[in-house]
């Protein structure tokens, strides 16, 4: 296995990249009815873990 493939997802796109991701994916796990209720609590506490 080459140590390309070893790599991980935060380090094939960076960090920038994930909290992209993350911010907005989030706010759509909010606004759904039926994910919505496993994310209970403050959305930027859950955006930082």
């Amino acid at each position: 296995m080459s140590k390309q493939s070893l790599q991980t997802l935060y380090n094939q796109i960076g960090g920038e990249k994930i909290q992209e991701l993350v911010n907005h994916f989030y706010p759509k796990v909010y606004d759904d009815p039926d994910l919505s209720p496993l994310f209970v609590g403050d959305i930027n506490e859950i955006k930082r873990k």
